[in-house]
């Protein structure tokens, strides 16, 4: 927990007791930000995942199977960043 924040909790299945996660596909999440000194970008690969009973949705572990990861997003071959 970061700075007090906590993330809420998610709510009961409605189609029954628990939910039935299905694997949606990865999301690339990007942050930018830019200062007077100095400017800085991270990026996080995420899975999103629905459930097949009621259609609630939440970000968990990606799929290192699926196509895309962050070494794709930002040119990265053999260990080493690639101009575009």
């Amino acid at each position: 927990m970061a700075y007090g924040f906590s993330k809420p909790k998610m709510k009961p299945c409605l189609g029954g007791m628990r939910h039935k996660w299905t694997f949606m596909g990865n999301v690339q999440n990007q942050r930018i930000h830019i200062g007077g000194t100095h400017s800085s970008v991270q990026l996080s690969l995420k899975g999103s995942y629905k459930c097949n009973l009621c259609g609630a949705r939440k970000e968990g572990p990606y799929n290192p199977n699926e196509p895309g990861d962050l070494r794709d997003a930002v040119g990265v071959t053999n260990g080493h960043a690639t101009q575009g």
